[in-house]
């Protein structure tokens, strides 16, 4: 299975991170949210009523930029910045890779990297995510 997210990185209702459609909407859709409907995720129950709902193998993607784009202009901007001016023209791009076993929705984190902290570091950015199963 896989998932692509983009837009405008922000914090929804709930204070969770989420991606808006442009910088002017006041709240954006929640990411773990959209992941969780998206995969068949495992819920293990901890005890005491606390469930923990993770994607047990999953590969997760993130590019980031400073305005809107496509995937492919994501992509192409990323191996500018590594291998010099090959296609596509950005001032700015960053890039995290998460292959560990295990996206945990209820920490929101994946291998022990917090990625409700990554994304509060890029607010405001824009960003594609990408999930595989």
């Amino acid at each position: 299975m896989e998932l692509f997210l983009n837009g405008y990185i922000d914090k929804d209702y709930n204070g969770h991170p989420s991606l808006k459609g442009t910088k002017d909407e006041r709240y954006g859709k929640s990411i773990p949210d959209a992941i969780q409907k998206k995969f068949n995720c495992i819920n293990l129950d901890k005890g005491l009523g606390e469930n923990i709902t993770t994607i047990s193998n999953c590969n997760l993607s993130i590019y980031y930029a400073e305005d809107i784009c496509t995937f492919e202009e994501a992509q192409e901007a990323l191996l500018n910045k590594l291998y010099g001016d090959m296609f596509v023209h950005t001032t700015y791009v960053g890039y995290s890779e998460y292959t560990i076993t295990g996206l945990d929705l209820e920490d929101f984190v994946i291998g022990g990297h917090d990625l409700e902290q990554e994304f509060n570091s890029h607010m405001g950015e824009y960003c594609w995510i990408h999930i595989t199963d």
